[in-house]
């Protein structure tokens, strides 16, 4: 078995150790992102060989910071904006998935660069990361 199955086994039990620490480890790499880094290697290696990200010069992986969003609008003192059926929070849902403002959101010349896949790398309690990987044309 190769690095990268070995992982996946222990990423899909999650109940381990080692895995806790490597997400806690990620997570202090991953705070000091203001909103997208370049990174030569990628963070989860089994997601990474599977969707076809290869280290050499072609090859680029970005981790893009997606705060999360609430449904609720902020109110002060418990005032009320519209009509009272608009209030819930069940009604105001996002229109676009955490995922795709993602991989919208990356700065690099979409010229020179082409998308090959966004995957899910780690949450804390108030953002969600996310790696892109991007291959030179």
């Amino acid at each position: 078995m190769n690095l990268g199955k070995i992982i996946s086994k222990l990423w899909r039990a999650k109940s381990g150790k080692i895995i806790k620490i490597i997400q806690k480890i990620r997570g202090l790499k991953l705070k000091e992102i203001k909103k997208n880094k370049s990174f030569k290697n990628s963070m989860r290696i089994d997601l990474g060989k599977k969707h076809g990200f290869k280290k050499d010069r072609k090859h680029i992986v970005v981790v893009t910071k997606v705060s999360k969003r609430k449904n609720k609008r902020k109110a002060r003192k418990g005032k009320i904006f519209g009509k009272l059926s608009s209030q819930g929070c069940i009604k105001r849902k996002k229109k676009i998935s955490l995922l795709k403002m993602a991989s919208n959101s990356i700065p690099f010349k979409s010229k020179s660069y082409t998308k090959l896949k966004t995957y899910w790398v780690l949450e804390d309690k108030k953002n969600k990361y996310f790696e892109t990987i991007l291959k030179k044309i």
